[in-house]
């Protein structure tokens, strides 16, 4: 066939090995396709505060539900939608609210932590990628309501099982290391789409347990387990399997029907055979023989001469009493650490350090119970960390330093509740201390000490016994002041419509965490911003002006970053307004082609990518991509004058791409270069997917 940049003679095209590339750019895609929904109530924008949501939790009745989990996420979240950024409780009449949030997109969780009812995402959405999208830039949702359904159950045993011969055989050999076993995980899947998504996950550390996978609505789904076996720092083959008794992944496994409300057991998987582990326990008291509840005990195993490895943990209990199960044979060290009281910390017996302690040796199948402790009495320092004092930090650390004559020595880190945000430093010895804490709220880092004023710390004299408690830190103040604005032209002329997002990453698929449109005269702005590095993009959706990023590169990850600065310096508010982050568009150029079978049939929802050539010379994903219609036809629109070249991936080719006039077919840096001008069209950029023919001999006829 022939067409303007090929010449005459068919395009040829073979799957290419590398599909990891192509996955991925799904994946974006799907995320681009959907749409961001408006929110069911908005106050007005106030630049120089946080955002919040807000709404109430019903039953199916129309009852308020009291004490339901709100779990809020963030759409780039670094590490990944199963992890929440904050979590909010509804009152007695359903209602909730989560405030002091930066600008962002975001999805909403609701849990029921009686596990009565199923776990829903707003809005009634079973998963995170189902979720509705939130929009917060310094504004106030509020009707953002939920109800929750009876839930489902799903139950059964996973057993684990290694065999006295590869216990044997990874003694002999590793003679200097001991194997471990890390926890079995246990997973949960559900079907979205064509895929399987992990809904839940157990992470158990015992050889056989009972897992139950709650608050469950109705709909189909797979149960999975997996562990290793690790020594002297290798792994030996992963053992894992699906119910009901597959090995070959999720995607091969026996559905679980489950109805609104229903229980399923015996769900069963069994990995691995027998194992010959130890068991080791004692009574933790004070030196007058007071039981003492909650203390930390660590034993680490030892892996060689010298080397110790803090390998199992547990607490006391109410009367003192600990256990550790399945230890793996072996000496060990045991720690004793008060970290919510005023004990002092010790090791076993007696020891102040390790280099003095006494170790312990368990043989296979032992069984100790008589490993006990005194400990002496000390101080404690308890307080509370807050952001603005009022919003509890997802995550938070806090570290205590001791004057030692006229010098100050760092202590371990102070016990931190994630859910209060309350602090616990133990075990302190007689003398004089500060305090200094850090902790993250959706993703911002906050830093400050105990003291009156920000940069000032108060020294705090601990005597032997004392308890010194609402030691309360504050942190955050005016951290979401900054603001980012600007003005999108053309030949000079303002531009009205124009999608600005914003970034926090430059990796190739990275997801706006952010955006907004230009008014009527062109400018733009974005409040709420804590002071970070941010990366702007200008989008034309009707693709008559060619993307940009800030300032006028072609593609995010080699974009400039703005940094907005919010902060306190000395108690003054610094400015945190950037402004005249413009851009002056070009107008876009078009690429327009089919993608047909060799039987002259139309490729259909085929994915349609760009590859650029970067300032060194490599050829690159773009940001530019779409999929084929029911003709097979394609469209790309507002593209930056450039050369590209022009890869195919048919959904059912399993990952693999081709690439338009590749004399390989397979080869991208083979493959034929596409020249655009501002504001052309290139059309018949067509492909022809299947092997050439010059790979057959020729039919003669007879």
């Amino acid at each position: 066939m022939n067409h303007p940049l090929s010449g005459p003679g068919a395009l040829r095209l073979r799957p290419l090995l590398f599909s990891v590339f192509s996955v991925s750019l799904f994946l974006l895609l799907l995320y681009s396709s959907h749409l961001l929904a408006d929110p069911a109530d908005s106050d007005p924008v106030d630049a120089a505060a946080a955002g919040s949501i807000a709404g109430v939790v019903t039953d199916g009745g129309g009852q308020p539900l009291a004490g339901v989990q709100v779990q809020i996420y963030r759409n780039d979240n670094f590490f990944g939608p199963e992890f929440p950024f904050r979590t909010a409780t509804t009152n007695e009449f359903g209602a909730y609210k989560v405030p002091v949030l930066g600008a962002g997109i975001y999805r909403l969780r609701f849990v029921d932590p009686s596990q009565a009812l199923a776990v829903t995402f707003y809005q009634d959405a079973t998963t995170y990628e189902e979720a509705r999208e939130l929009l917060i830039m310094g504004n106030n949702l509020t009707g953002i309501d939920a109800v929750l359904e009876p839930a489902g159950h799903i139950t059964g045993m996973v057993t684990l099982v290694i065999s006295d011969t590869l216990y044997t055989a990874l003694t002999a050999a590793s003679p200097n290391y001991m194997p471990v076993f890390p926890s079995v995980v246990i997973k949960l899947y559900r079907q979205v789409g064509n895929g399987w998504v992990t809904l839940q996950t157990r992470y158990v550390n015992t050889l056989q347990t009972i897992y139950d996978f709650g608050e469950l609505a109705a709909g189909r789904y797979r149960i999975c387990a997996e562990t290793g076996v690790y020594y002297g720092g290798f792994q030996s083959p992963r053992l894992a399997k699906c119910y009901d008794n597959i090995v070959s992944g999720v995607a091969n496994a026996t559905d679980v029907p489950l109805a609104a409300g229903q229980t399923i057991s015996n769900i069963n998987i069994l990995l691995g055979n027998a194992a010959d582990l130890a068991e080791l326990g004692g009574r933790v008291t004070s030196s007058a023989g007071v039981p003492l509840a909650g203390v930390e005990v660590y034993a680490s195993h030892q892996l060689s001469i010298g080397y110790w490895y803090t390998s199992y943990y547990t607490r006391t209990d109410s009367m003192g009493y600990y256990q550790m199960h399945r230890l793996l044979p072996g000496a060990y060290l045991l720690q004793f650490v008060d970290r919510q009281g005023p004990y002092l910390s010790e090791y076993y017996l007696d020891a102040i350090g390790p280099d003095t302690a006494t170790a312990l040796t368990l043989r296979p199948g032992e069984r100790v119970t008589d490993a006990n402790a005194q400990l002496e009495l000390g101080g404690l320092i308890t307080g509370q960390v807050t952001i603005l004092g009022e919003a509890v930090p997802q995550t938070g650390q806090v570290y205590l330093v001791r004057q030692d004559d006229m010098a100050w020595f760092s202590l371990p880190s102070a016990t931190f509740d994630w859910q209060t945000g309350r602090y616990s430093s133990g075990g302190l010895r007689p003398g004089r201390y500060q305090v200094f804490a850090s902790a993250t709220l959706d993703d911002n880092s906050y830093y400050g000490t105990y003291g009156p004023a920000p940069g000032q710390v108060t020294d705090l004299p601990l005597a032997t016994g004392e308890i010194k408690g609402n030691i309360d830190i504050a942190l955050g103040q005016d951290q979401f002041e900054g603001v980012i604005t600007g003005v999108v032209t053309y030949a000079g002329n303002p531009l009205p419509g124009i999608r600005v997002e914003l970034y926090r990453y430059t990796w190739r698929f990275a997801k706006p965490f952010l955006y907004t449109q230009t008014d009527t005269q062109g400018r733009y702005r974005i409040d709420g911003l804590t002071y970070n590095t941010y990366f702007v993009a200008f989008r034309d959706r009707t693709g008559l002006y060619a993307t940009s990023y800030y300032s006028g590169n072609r593609e995010l990850e080699f974009s400039r970053g703005v940094y907005v600065n919010s902060t306190v310096i000395s108690g003054l508010l610094q400015s945190g307004v950037v402004s005249n982050v413009n851009a002056a568009l070009v107008l876009g150029s078009t690429i327009q082609g089919q993608v047909r079978q060799r039987d002259d049939s139309p490729v259909v929802n085929a994915l349609v990518q760009l590859f650029w050539n970067d300032p060194i010379g490599n050829w690159r994903h773009s940001s530019f991509y779409t999929r084929t219609d029911a003709a097979g036809r394609y469209d790309l629109q507002g593209l930056p004058a450039g050369v590209y070249r022009l890869g195919v991936e048919p959904a059912d080719s399993n990952g693999y791409t081709e690439y338009y006039g590749s004399f390989y077919e397979y080869d991208l840096y083979t493959a034929r270069d596409i020249s655009v001008t501002v504001g052309s069209t290139i059309t018949g950029i067509d492909l022809l997917l299947g092997p050439d023919r010059k790979y057959y001999l020729p039919i003669i006829a007879p």
